[in-house]
């Protein structure tokens, strides 16, 4: 049987208590204020300060015939956003496996191309069965340190058109029945954060090539590996450049364009990297005068260049992808009348082939997407004079730099952009380490670890705790007579 109280005794009883717990809480907020100065302690804690580590069980695996590598990716090596990445890692394993003394002759890499969403296992196109048995030298299965290191490598991959469905149950199926000794891929921060949490559980190593979204490694994975400068150290070289830029120039051209107008998509990736940006840009006291949202895949651009036309900006910041900001570029260059005649464009007197080139409209910065083939092929001529970050430095290497570009510009008839040839050192990080390592997934996370920091063909990678890139020596770059060449901390006046 329920009591019946009168109205307003609940509420009258519990004011005491209320009162009691409120100033226990002040109190307390007030000595942990006066407390915190004095050992010098943060209120939070700083992630990238830990060094993260694995204390579970390990095991050698055994009856191995080969050293399988997974790669979440696609495997459509004539695609032009992707195929170059998953040329050049190939490519790395082909080398790895010449240099092991085992493949006779050289074979250019003919890639198989499989994009179907069922089984997609790749057999790799350099170690066929017999050429498997001959470099395996005989062997049957065997475990033993100095027979691993005779054995083949072969990447095993695994990808869908869609990543977030059928392409994570398909990699979760090739880890565990494959039983890879680490993980590639992959091409995007959002499937890569798939592939993160596949190996959260089956605890092996996942080295991503080309991801430059920093809470890939903010997730506390002590498996993840980010090989590529993460958006905060892009977006800090962008923002100076176009600081400096500002700072060098008056208020007002001759055309009366002043300020700062931004562009930005809204996919995942142009988002992490807006987000840094404008981060950025804030400390520094100068966010844009104008920014404008859009929607990823876009064909009209009316209400973008309307804005545009009101704002007449100096310096226009497009963050998008490489096919969203070549389609921007051209809209722009058009609106604008475009390109000068050709006449203009060649070298004058006055103007060498170094010069800043003579185009009207806006000075114009991008993101590291700028600096994609893609990209590239895409604006054509629109795309002279455009400024973004280089995430790697062509003019470093030597002879293997310049062995590697020669082969793909060889088998892809082009020059590669960043994609592959971060691919292409990370790839062959990961080999590295696994030639130390042995057959351990603990002892090659361990090794990837000891290996930082690892001076690549064509860039830089050395761990913090989490696994990230912390490499800051980012160039600008710019596209000269169609060819991305790298401008140092030099700053260009505007036009």
């Amino acid at each position: 049987m329920l009591r019946q109280f009168p109205h307003g005794t609940c509420r009258a009883s519990l004011r005491p208590w209320i009162l009691s717990g409120s100033l226990f809480l002040a109190f307390w907020i007030s000595t942990l204020a006066a407390s915190s100065p004095q050992d010098g302690a943060v209120p939070f804690l700083r992630f990238r300060d830990l060094t993260l580590g694995y204390t579970g069980p390990d095991y050698d695996m055994t009856n191995l015939t080969e050293i399988r590598i997974g790669w979440f990716g696609p495997t459509n090596a004539n695609d032009p956003l992707t195929g170059g990445a998953w040329w050049a890692a190939n490519f790395a394993v082909q080398e790895a496996n010449e240099q092991r003394g085992k493949l006779k002759e050289h074979r250019p890499i003919h890639v198989v191309s499989n994009q179907t969403t069922g089984s997609n296992r790749v057999q790799s196109p350099m170690v066929s069965e017999d050429d498997s048995k001959e470099m395996n030298g005989g062997l049957g299965t065997s475990s033993a340190e100095d027979s691993f290191s005779k054995l083949p490598i072969r990447l095993v991959p695994r990808w869908a058109v869609d990543p977030w469905g059928t392409g994570v149950s398909q990699l979760t199926r090739m880890v565990y029945d494959e039983q890879p000794i680490a993980l590639m891929g992959s091409v995007d921060s959002a499937s890569t954060h798939l592939a993160e949490q596949v190996v959260a559980k089956a605890q092996l190593p996942l080295v991503s090539p080309v991801v430059t979204d920093k809470s890939v490694t903010l997730a506390g994975v002590s498996w993840m590996f980010a090989c590529a400068p993460a958006d905060a150290v892009i977006a800090r070289a962008v923002s100076k450049d176009i600081l400096a830029a500002l700072r060098a120039n008056p208020p007002a051209s001759q055309t009366g364009r002043r300020g700062l107008a931004m562009l930005a998509c809204t996919d995942h990736e142009s988002r992490m990297i807006t987000r840094e940006v404008t981060r950025e840009l804030s400390l520094q006291g100068r966010l844009p005068d104008f920014r404008l949202d859009l929607p990823p895949n876009s064909l009209n651009f009316s209400t973008a260049l309307s804005a545009l036309e009101k704002v007449n900006p100096a310096l226009l910041l497009i963050v998008a992808g490489p096919e969203d900001s070549a389609r921007l570029v051209c809209a722009i260059r058009s609106s604008a009348r475009g390109i000068q005649s050709s006449s203009k464009d060649r070298p004058g007197p006055e103007q060498t082939a170094d010069s800043p080139p003579q185009m009207s409209g806006p000075v114009i910065y991008g993101c590291q997407a700028m600096a994609r083939t893609r990209f590239l092929e895409l604006a054509g001529p629109a795309a002279e004079g455009v400024r973004f970050p280089l995430l790697v430095d062509s003019g470093v290497g030597g002879v293997n730099a310049v062995r590697f570009a020669e082969r793909h510009v060889a088998e892809r008839h082009r020059e590669p952009d960043y994609t592959a040839q971060l691919t292409y050192d990370a790839t062959r990080l990961l080999i590295e380490a696994i030639r130390r390592a042995g057959p351990s997934r603990l002892r090659l996370r361990e090794a990837l670890v000891q290996l930082s920091p690892w001076e690549g063909v064509l860039s830089r990678v050395q761990f913090d705790g989490t696994g990230q890139n912390t490499r800051t020596n980012i160039q600008m770059g710019a596209i000269r007579n169609g060819r991305v060449v790298s401008l140092g901390i030099c700053h260009e006046t505007m036009q």
